[in-house]
């Protein structure tokens, strides 16, 4: 319970740092909603403050989650909150058993497909990490100066060289979002490998083209593409199929890399079970 409600204060501080960075001082607000990065991890913020209440509720009502009397489920504050009470379903296939597995499959996913995808493909391939504007902005929260990011490039800027603190950022939700995955596969969750493969690729899938229209949205929004790859006048409508296409494909590969991992992990519980068992005979 301490871990988890660790994760959840901390990502969220995280999170809220960027924002404050991002609107204060880089002036880029206004696409924050539309990097990939932060919806993943604003997903796994979820996650962890719906596992964290969880938890808290199992101590508090240790027989199971209070009885249909007891709540006004037709008022909008239950409906709201719904999703942070223990569930009441407990068989695989109930509708909301299927939806939150779905939910968590994104939330220990995406961190692969992000981490990827800025370490292996926007870093080595932005112009934007070639160049930086001599202005800089002096700020309480740095030790040095924050060079303003440049506006050619496309909207991702230059974020190693706008300080420290965004240093610190960039590196937790791009890094070290994946390293918080892993522990939750392995350490954290007590979820099972998942047995409806069909459903969960189908969920990420369309994840992915939700995530697509959404960046059609912030170029309505901002005037441009949060990142050049979208955008068909960097180098036409088939490299942004491509584009979309590649990235569904990483997403159904890093699927079955957590699922190859809660069958590790499942296996190695079972043999340090049956050897405590076998021990305790004796």
């Amino acid at each position: 319970m301490a871990v988890r409600g660790f994760l959840a204060v901390y990502m969220t501080t995280v999170l809220a740092l960027d924002v404050v960075f991002e609107i204060v001082y880089a002036g880029r607000g206004r696409l924050l909603p539309f990097f990939i990065s932060n919806v993943s991890y604003a997903i796994q913020i979820v996650y962890y403050w719906i596992t964290f209440t969880w938890t808290v509720q199992h101590f508090l009502v240790p027989h199971g989650r209070a009885g249909p009397e007891s709540l006004d489920e037709d008022g909008f504050w239950s409906k709201l909150t719904t999703p942070f009470r223990i569930p009441r379903a407990t068989s695989p296939r109930a509708k909301n058993q299927i939806l939150f597995s779905i939910f968590y499959t994104t939330a220990v996913t995406l961190p692969f497909v992000v981490t990827i995808g800025f370490w292996l493909i926007l870093v080595p391939t932005s112009p934007a990490f070639d160049h930086v504007n001599p202005e800089a902005i002096p700020s309480v929260f740095f030790a040095t100066t924050v060079p303003r990011p440049p506006v050619e490039g496309g909207a991702e800027g230059n974020p190693f060289r706008d300080g420290a603190l965004k240093a610190f950022v960039l590196i937790n939700i791009n890094a070290i979002n994946t390293v918080i995955a892993l522990l939750e596969i392995l350490v954290l969750s007590s979820v099972r490998k998942q047995k409806m493969l069909h459903a969960h690729i189908n969920g990420l899938l369309i994840f992915c083209l939700v995530y697509f229209a959404w960046t059609g949205v912030g170029r309505l929004i901002t005037g441009k593409y949060v990142y050049k790859y979208l955008d068909p006048n960097y180098k036409g409508w088939k490299a942004v199929i491509v584009a979309i296409i590649n990235m569904m494909a990483m997403t159904v590969t890093m699927f079955m890399v957590q699922h190859g991992l809660h069958g590790f992990r499942e296996n190695a519980t079972a043999e340090a079970e049956r050897r405590f068992v076998a021990e305790s005979a004796y």
